[in-house]
C-alpha cells in the first residue's frame, strides 16, 4: 500500500504536466516557430520528464525497459558503465513479435479500412490508387524518431513499468501474463490523445495501445512496440493516401 501511495502521485503528476504542456503547444501550433519544433519538443518531454520525476521523487530511474539486459548505475561513487547482456536474442524476439503483429493485424485492418472508405466516403475499389505518397521517407523517419519512439518510451517504458511494480500480472493471454497495468496504460494513452487534440474520436487509439502493451509484456522491451507503433502510423497514412487521396 505504501508503494502505491508513493507511486500514483508521481504518475499522475508527470502525466498531468506532460498533457498540460502538450495541450498548450498544440493550441499554439498555428505559430510558424511552434509548428516547426512542436514534434521535437514533445519528443523531449516524453523522454526527459520520467527522468526528471525520478530526481524529484529521489528514486533511481528504471533503465531496463529498453532492453531487459540493459543495466546501469547512477552517477556517483561506484558508478559502472552501461553494458548489455544477450542483446541478440532480445532483438530477435522483438523482431519476431513485430512481424507477427503486422501479419495478424494489418490484413484485416486493410479490409476494414476499405469498407470504411466504401460506405462512408463512397469510394469504389476502382478509384483506389494504391501506392506510396510523396515525402514518405521523411514521414517514416519523423514518425519513428519523433512520435513512436518517444511515446513508447513514456507509455510502455515508463508508465507500464511503474504500474507493473504495483499490480500483479495474473491474466494469461497466449504465452504472456498481463495485468491491470496494460489496461491502465492504454487508457492513459487514449485519454492523452483526446485531451491534447480536443478530439473524442481519438480515443480509438486505446485499441492499438493494447497491442503495444502486449508486445511490451511479450518481449520485455519496448523495441517491438516502437516498431509496430510506427508501422501502424505509416500504414494508416498509406491507406489514407490510397483510398481517400490524402497526403498527396
Amino acid at each position: 500500500m505504501d508503494t502505491k501511495i508513493k507511486t500514483w502521485p508521481e504518475i499522475i503528476g508527470v502525466y498531468t504536466v506532460l498533457l498540460l504542456i502538450l495541450t498548450i503547444l498544440y493550441q499554439l501550433r498555428h505559430l510558424a516557430l511552434i509548428n516547426q519544433i512542436i514534434l521535437a519538443i514533445a519528443a523531449l518531454l516524453f523522454i526527459y520528464l520520467p527522468h526528471l520525476t525520478g530526481k524529484i521523487f529521489r528514486r533511481s530511474f528504471p533503465d531496463n525497459f529498453f532492453f531487459p539486459g540493459f543495466t546501469s548505475r547512477e552517477d556517483g561513487p561506484g558508478a559502472k558503465p552501461l553494458h548489455f547482456k544477450g542483446l541478440t536474442p532480445i532483438l530477435k524476439k522483438d523482431l519476431k513479435a513485430f512481424l507477427l503483429a503486422c501479419a495478424l493485424i494489418l490484413p484485416p485492418f486493410t479490409i476494414g479500412y476499405g469498407l470504411y472508405a466504401r460506405y462512408l466516403f463512397n469510394r469504389s475499389l476502382a478509384e483506389v490508387d494504391f501506392g506510396l505518397f510523396p515525402h514518405i521517407f521523411p514521414f517514416i523517419l519523423t514518425n519513428l524518431l519523433l512520435i513512436s519512439f518517444p511515446e513508447e518510451y513514456f507509455y510502455r517504458g515508463y508508465l507500464q513499468s511503474r504500474l507493473n511494480a504495483l499490480y500483479a500480472r495474473h491474466w494469461k493471454i497466449g504465452p504472456v501474463f498481463i495485468g491491470p497495468s496494460l489496461l491502465i496504460t492504454a487508457l492513459l494513452f487514449g485519454l492523452g490523445h483526446v485531451i491534447v487534440g480536443f478530439d473524442p474520436l481519438r480515443v480509438v487509439v486505446f485499441f492499438p495501445a493494447l497491442i503495444f502493451g502486449y508486445l511490451r509484456e511479450y518481449s520485455g522491451s519496448i523495441i517491438s512496440p516502437i516498431l509496430f507503433h510506427a508501422a501502424c502510423n505509416i500504414y494508416i497514412a498509406i491507406m489514407e493516401a490510397s483510398f481517400l487521396g490524402l497526403h498527396r
